[in-house]
């Protein structure tokens, strides 16, 4: 198993909203393309990706309610995010 860093320090709300929210979205979006491109090719409207945007669409306002607590309180974000890589079958 790799173990990458891929966010790692302390940020200000701006800086750290800009990073979270820009992974946020881009997973939205990924599962977004998903679940449109699977409702194309076999008329399903339901997919693991419907259930997965509502997930990500609770952390998106929960990560935005810790985002606002900063700002008012004037504190900094220390975050640190690991990915974790391994190989498996399907």
């Amino acid at each position: 198993m790799k173990k990458l860093k891929l966010i790692e320090g302390k940020f200000n709300s701006e800086e750290a909203k800009e990073i979270l929210l820009s992974l946020i979205n881009s997973k939205i979006q990924f599962h977004t393309i998903n679940e449109f491109s699977l409702q194309e090719r076999t008329g399903e409207s339901k997919s693991t990706s419907t259930e997965r945007i509502k997930e990500l669409l609770e952390t998106k306002e929960l990560i935005l309610s810790i985002i606002e607590k900063s700002k008012k309180e004037n504190l900094f974000l220390d975050i640190h995010s690991t990915l974790n890589i391994d190989y498996c079958s399907k």
